[in-house]
């Protein structure tokens, strides 16, 4: 007979202290340990959204096909000029690609991001690439200063692990702004 064993793993993390109250406030209601309430949340998040996959298409693979089906739908005036009223605070010069990107937000496992979002991700890029060469220029200003006790392997070890997160970051967030901007032009 097969015995499923359940390995815990002690994990620290940050709470907001709104969570942690209504952390604490189900735990004292149920009676249940507070790792177990996460345990259950996180099991029950992962039951719903391995059906919801399912649903959603495929951003690579449709990227391949060529748009060859058109829609017509018509609004009521108040839906149309809301429409219009967010296509501007996304900053789409359209109506139509507002509504291609309220749908492939709905239709693809992939997220995309209106213009503004992407402004804010390419600040983001920027600053981490500053950050980046700050750390870069900081190492090799400690190398170079004998006064201070470091140990020289473990500050490598550490500014190589931040700056390959750093780049990690840079490549993701690029690769976010042209799926992007293939797609929804």
């Amino acid at each position: 007979m097969e015995y499923l064993i359940n390995i815990m793993k002690k994990i620290l993390f940050n709470i907001s202290d709104d969570n942690l109250y209504f952390l604490d406030k189900i735990s004292k209601d149920t009676h249940t340990p507070k790792s177990k309430i996460i345990n259950k949340i996180i099991s029950s998040y992962i039951e719903e959204n391995q059906n919801k996959k399912n649903h959603f298409l495929n951003y690579k693979e449709e990227k391949k096909e060529e748009r060859s089906k058109e829609v017509r739908i018509f609004f009521t005036k108040n839906e149309y000029e809301l429409l219009k009223k967010n296509a501007s605070k996304n900053n789409h010069s359209f109506i139509s690609k507002e509504l291609r990107y309220l749908i492939f937000n709905s239709i693809y496992n992939d997220k995309f991001y209106n213009d503004i979002e992407l402004r804010r991700l390419i600040l983001t890029k920027t600053a981490l690439n500053q950050l980046g060469r700050n750390l870069n220029q900081l190492n090799k200003e400690l190398r170079k200063r004998a006064f201070l006790k470091i140990n020289e392997n473990n500050l490598s070890k550490l500014l190589n692990n931040i700056l390959g997160r750093i780049n990690e970051l840079v490549l993701n967030i690029e690769s976010l702004s042209k799926k992007t901007k293939d797609k929804i032009k």
